[in-house]
């Protein structure tokens, strides 16, 4: 997950994707950066699902129904760099739901 982006200079990663929302200095003169994705609200669909046997006296069985909802997807990164601002390792810190694509994406140095 790290492979590309392991030793680039930290200002690369922020050019490319955006700037960090937080930043923390550490003992060993690196940084943490909190790095959040681009928040986009998303439409869960609503659904319908019959299920049951149709017998000589009508259907026997059950419908199951769902509203759609609109929720949010996104993500919130740590990345720790060295003295040099050069990127060591980029953790995970929170997802929501269909964001393994956009992870895909950032980790694998596509644009």
């Amino acid at each position: 997950m790290n492979r590309h982006w392991r030793g680039h200079h930290v200002d690369e990663f922020f050019a490319q994707y955006g700037l960090p929302a937080d930043a923390y200095k550490i003992h060993d003169g690196g940084c943490l950066y909190a790095w959040n994705s681009e928040i986009k609200p998303i439409e869960m669909p609503s659904y319908a699902k019959t299920e049951g046997n149709a017998t000589p006296t009508g259907l026997i069985g059950a419908a199951k129904t769902a509203l759609g909802v609109m929720t949010k997807r996104g993500c919130v990164l740590q990345i720790q760099t060295a003295k040099d601002e050069s990127i060591m390792v980029i953790r995970l810190k929170r997802e929501s739901i269909w964001t393994s694509f956009r992870f895909r994406k950032v980790f694998s140095g596509e644009r």
